[in-house]
């Protein structure tokens, strides 16, 4: 290989990692792309070098032209397509593709998208599709009509783009979404004449398609063949879910009568001739992959290309007759290679995830070899669909380029083995893939036991090592909710519905000391406060009646003083220790502890200023890890699993075990969470967590059990309460849970999610950080690119999402936010009646009133979709008379519906002498809306409406069926 490294003139201004690719004009024009920035550039050929031709709004995906390049279409990740006609373009007369003109004198960086208009006036909108563009290819082949193939992520069209009013035409979307399971396609690509396509999916399988193009204004396709196994182990959760550069960047590649795929550690090369089959891997030395392949290209039929994770580029000799797969050669590039561009034969471009272009020389490769005998169109021999299995196969161990390592290789072990011989004596042999030499004990004359039984001698199974490797997963350590790590210069100590908390830590080795300062979210209420840190705060948090705050361990440095009393003194050895002896003795009677100290700031005193904060000190080598606040009352909790309680004068309180090691704890008005460890993380690092829910003012638990609320492999990265008093959680997904009661006495609760910040994201890198939850929304700081907490030293700009529960899309859809705010105010009115929160009497009503609103607005939808028997489920989600009234009118024009809805009312409120009284603007003492028992939190009954006419009522008050 002779290389030559260059720029490919794309924005990469954080080094973040890309799928990048290529596309070609006509006239030998090579434009690059790929990344968030929009940006397409254009190789000019005199200097060698890529220019910027056009910076889109949107993060460009994909780009194809047609064959004759009277069609340019780009896509984006928005799922948007845009498309450029070129009408008057002659390939044989022109010597550039209009697309590629740069005007003379022109800087990259005013190449904006609002210039780009002015000279491409021929872009029109294009067909739109709800989830990123993947790829784009014209079908080939076709003077009069363009056919665009469009693979993205929720599955594959084949659109005729030739004017705006043809693209309501689309073709093998609901037979190619049958043959991929309904998943979303990663990558397409096509024979040279348009006989077959090649469809890979996200979940990793691929399909055949045989084209008929007889008719180009109706072009019809079949399924030819089809995969019963996955070729990609790994399935392709999206770009938004987080999906990287590599998993993105997986291909199939078609060449004659060869296709071949990518993600394992060889290619994955199948023969598409009469007799099917899979082409054999020999030979596999050192130049082999040690990581997944990325992406392919055939080098005419005798040699195929492919870059790896491992930024690998290994050139493979194919052998048609014996149906064998060869490597040859090798080279490592600077950073993963993601697509390969094939100039002519031997010259092949290589784009990377960085945003570099390495061009390749191949020579001393291609002798001319005889043609396969069977030259035959698979068109002629392919004749019905065929299934073949070309997934992933059991093989020996003694197979060591096998894709069955990918699983075993790297996912827990960083492999940094070299393919270079040691030096001196005789090289050792090679060890098996997807163990590092780390992991390599050398045999010594010392018989060793290793953890798992094995001998030392012995090289460890791959299970065993990931065994091994798992256990060494630790419990997550204890934080402070809203805070900012201690090593920075101004941090939060705590951020929450009251304002915000910063310290300013004083320089070292000097007189100057911290600075806390509080600013209040209500600032007319409260002007914000400054004062001196004079012990150390590590740990802080904010209430409605004061900040409590808290230091490290108090270290005793007595012998420190001795030495910088007494070393000026010229004493011998034995006379200072002496001294020092006596100095300890004296102290004793005055010893002071060396535990953590309190602090509680009050924000108001009844009594003198100077009397109205408090302090103490915990006992020796008890640490503070964490604090809250709350109406009346602090608490803490400490490295001996003690929860500590203080009332907000200064008086101790209750002190409390905690069943596991402490993580985090919040607190609001009465209510208390507090958060600790069940046992050690699982196998997938998934941290097992209890929670306990105190009410402070009886010291009584409300709710108490494990933190399901945590995801697969996540941790607790947040906590706190919403304006309505519930608890709330975030885990490090991003999914942010609330906890509902879910039964009539409120004695049983459970974790639901309200909202999936994931999909909110602009970037894979975003996130957000929470500080409360406020009416139904959550208000937190966005963060953008790698940032993981807010700049304390200027004031963030916070933002707030509103709360929306993952449910699943509904007939019709434009219901699907409607219902999703009935579940959700039934829950919130649930869990306000159960924790008794305000005025509870005066106020139930009126909120039973506004979530019956909504619930009778979901039920009018779905009498006039026809949907009856869900709207008859509805009914038993209203708590009022008057609720059960009005939509028994609503189903005037159904008279079985409306008995129903009458039953279902006089099921649940006893019939009265005066039943004309509206409950929702009448005393909240009327006999209609009194609850028989407090724990009970809606008059409505369990039982669907089907039954209720069979059974007689007792008028005993029931909880409200949410789903």
């Amino acid at each position: 290989f002779v290389q030559a490294n260059f720029s490919l003139g794309l924005d990469d201004v954080d080094g973040s990692e890309e799928p990048r690719r290529f596309a070609s004009l006509p006239c030998k024009t090579l434009l690059a792309y790929g990344g968030d920035d929009g940006t397409v550039t254009c190789l000019d050929e005199k200097d060698n070098k890529f220019h910027v031709l056009q910076r889109f709004d949107d993060g460009v995906r994909a780009v194809a032209v047609s064959e004759d390049g009277k069609r340019v279409a780009v896509g984006f990740d928005s799922g948007e397509i845009e498309l450029f006609h070129y009408d008057t373009f002659e390939s044989d007369k022109a010597s550039r593709h209009p697309f590629a003109e740069i005007k003379d004198k022109v800087n990259d960086d005013d190449l904006l998208s609002q210039g780009f208009s002015d000279r491409h006036k021929a872009s029109v909108g294009g067909p739109q599709f709800d989830s990123p563009i993947r790829d784009l290819q014209f079908l080939r082949g076709l003077s009069s009509t363009f056919w665009l193939i469009v693979a993205h992520e929720s599955g594959m069209s084949i659109v005729d783009v030739t004017t705006r009013d043809s693209m309501s035409s689309r073709l093998l979307e609901r037979e190619s979404g049958d043959a991929h399971g309904q998943c979303g396609i990663r990558g397409v690509c096509q024979r040279a004449d348009s006989s077959q396509i090649a469809s890979l999916s996200m979940n990793g399988k691929l399909c055949l398609w045989n084209t008929d193009l007889v008719d180009p204004k109706l072009p019809s396709f079949h399924l030819a063949q089809f995969e019963t196994k996955r070729c990609i182990a790994k399935q392709d959760v999206g770009e938004i879910h987080g999906a990287d550069a590599c998993e993105r960047s997986y291909r199939p590649v078609l060449h004659g009568d060869l296709v071949a795929t990518p993600g394992q550690l060889t290619p994955l090369v199948h023969y598409l001739g009469q007799e099917s089959r899979i082409m054999e891997v020999k030979d596999c030395d050192s130049n082999r992959h040690i990581e997944p392949v990325v992406s392919l290209v055939f080098i005419s039929s005798d040699f195929i290309m492919s870059s790896g994770r491992d930024r690998r580029i290994v050139l493979w000799k194919c052998d048609l007759d014996n149906f064998t797969l060869s490597p040859i050669a090798s080279i490592t590039s600077t950073s993963v290679v993601t697509a390969f561009h094939e100039r002519e034969i031997g010259n092949v471009y290589a784009a990377c995830t960085k945003g570099s272009c390495m061009q390749l020389k191949i020579e001393h490769c291609f002798v001319e070899t005889e043609k396969p005998k069977d030259s035959e169109s698979p068109r002629n021999h392919v004749s019905e669909t065929r299934e073949w299995s070309i997934g992933l196969k059991e093989k020996s161990s003694s197979e060591h380029c096998s894709g069955d390592h990918e699983g075993t290789r790297s996912k827990y072990v960083d492999d940094e083995a070299s393919t270079d011989s040691p030096s001196g004596d005789e090289a050792k042999p090679e060890m098996p893939m997807g163990i590092s030499q780390g992991a390599h004990m050398e045999s010594s004359n010392e018989e060793l036991e290793s953890e798992d039984g094995s001998e030392a001698g012995e090289i460890a199974s791959p299970h065993n090592l990931v065994s091994q490797l798992v256990r060494e997963a630790t419990p997550q350590p204890p934080f402070s909710v809203s805070s900012t790590p201690l090593d920075l210069a101004r941090r939060y100590l705590c951020w929450n519905h009251i304002g915000s908390m910063t310290i300013v830590n004083g320089t070292q080795g000097t007189s100057q000391r911290s600075t806390v300062d509080i600013s209040f979210t209500d600032s007319a209420y409260k002007r914000p406060v400054s004062f001196t840190d004079n012990i150390g705060f590590i740990v802080g948090s904010l209430g409605e009646d004061g900040a409590i705050f808290a230091s490290d361990l108090q270290n005793d440095d007595d012998d420190d003083l001795d030495e910088r009393n007494l070393g000026g003194l010229q004493m011998s050895e034995q006379t200072l220790q002496a001294v020092k002896r006596s100095q300890r003795k004296r102290s004793k009677q005055n010893a002071r502890p060396t535990g953590s100290s309190i602090f509680f700031y009050r924000f108001e005193t009844l009594g003198a200023l100077r009397d109205k904060d408090w302090f103490l000190n915990l006992p020796t080598g008890e640490r503070v890890v964490g604090s809250a606040c709350g109406s009346g009352w602090a608490a803490v909790v400490t490295s001996r699993r003690y929860l500590r309680l203080f009332s907000s004068g200064g008086n101790q309180g209750q002190i409390a075990w905690l069943s596991g090691d402490p993580v985090t704890l919040a607190g609001r008005s009465r209510f208390l969470i507090v958060f600790c460890h069940r046992s050690r993380p699982l196998a997938d690092k998934t941290q097992q967590i209890d929670y306990i829910l105190w009410d402070i003012e009886s010291f009584t638990v409300i709710s108490q059990g494990p933190a399901s609320c945590i995801g697969k492999g996540a941790s607790l990265s947040w906590t706190g309460f919403s304006s309505d008093c519930a608890p709330m959680v975030m885990d490090s997904d991003g999914v942010l849970s609330m906890l509902a009661p879910c039964s009539n006495d409120g004695r049983n609760w459970q974790w639901v999610p309200v909202l999936d910040t994931l999909g909110l994201r602009k970037s894979t890198e975003d996130n957000f950080w929470p500080v409360t939850v406020h009416d139904g929304r959550l208000v937190c700081v966005p963060l953008k690119g790698s940032s993981t907490y807010p700049d304390a030293t200027r004031r963030p700009i916070t933002t707030t999402l509103g709360l929306r529960m993952p449910l699943a899309k509904s007939s019709p859809a434009r219901f699907t936010m409607l219902e999703e705010l009935s579940v959700r105010s039934n829950l919130a009115l649930s869990q306000k009646r159960a924790l008794e929160i305000g005025e509870v009497e005066g106020e139930y009503v009126g909120l039973c009133a506004q979530v019956d609103k909504v619930s009778l607005k979901l039920f009018a939808g779905m009498m006039d979709e026809g949907k009856v028997e869900r709207a008859l489920d509805l009914v038993d989600r209203l708590h009022l008379p008057k609720s059960y009234e009005i939509a028994a009118r609503m189903a005037e024009h159904n008279r079985k519906v409306a008995d129903l809805i009458e039953d279902a009312k006089y099921k649940n409120f006893p019939r009265e002498e005066d039943d004309t009284m509206d409950p929702i603007v009448s005393n909240s003492r009327s006999p209609e809306v009194r609850d028989e028992n407090p724990h009970f939190v809606t008059p409505v009954a369990f039982q669907p409406l089907q039954k209720r006419n069979k059974e007689g009522g007792n008028g005993t008050f029931k909880k409200a069926r949410i789903f």
